[in-house]
């Protein structure tokens, strides 16, 4: 998960990036992403507020919650299914 990007207009690139964080701290050294949702507590520095988020899946991650922010972690190559 070396990737973060925003996923819709309501996600700010910070806000990414903060998510990345958060999900890197709480999975620690696990190698792969685990089958169930995990929740993430995330800063945004554009509304100076925490949100929580949900992020679930693998290459890549999906989170959604907040303020209906949407952000991709992804490491190497995503793919991106409709």
């Amino acid at each position: 998960w070396a990737n973060a990007a925003s996923g819709n207009a309501q996600t700010s690139c910070p806000f990414a990036i903060a998510v990345q964080a958060a999900y890197v701290t709480v999975l620690g050294s696990a190698a792969t992403a685990p089958a169930t949702p995990v929740a993430v507590t995330a800063h945004s520095t554009v509304t100076n507020k925490d949100y929580v988020m949900s992020c679930v899946g693998d290459q890549p991650v999906t989170c959604t919650g907040g303020n209906n922010a949407v952000v991709y972690l992804y490491g190497g190559s995503a793919t991106f299914t409709p």
